[in-house]
């Protein structure tokens, strides 16, 4: 993973999956559902997740 650093924010950023256990690029790609989200978002309360 990369560290990526800029003024607005600071994240990590898995370029290459095929290095890294199957269940990291099954879980990155499932956060981005729309569905996941709805559900993260009735669990949580919290508004403005999907953009």
């Amino acid at each position: 993973m990369l560290s990526k650093k800029g003024l607005q924010e600071h994240k990590y950023v898995a370029v290459n999956f095929d290095h890294l256990d199957p269940i990291v690029e099954q879980i990155t790609f499932a956060f981005q559902d729309p569905q996941i989200i709805a559900k993260v978002q009735e669990i949580t309360a919290l508004d403005g997740l999907w953009r």
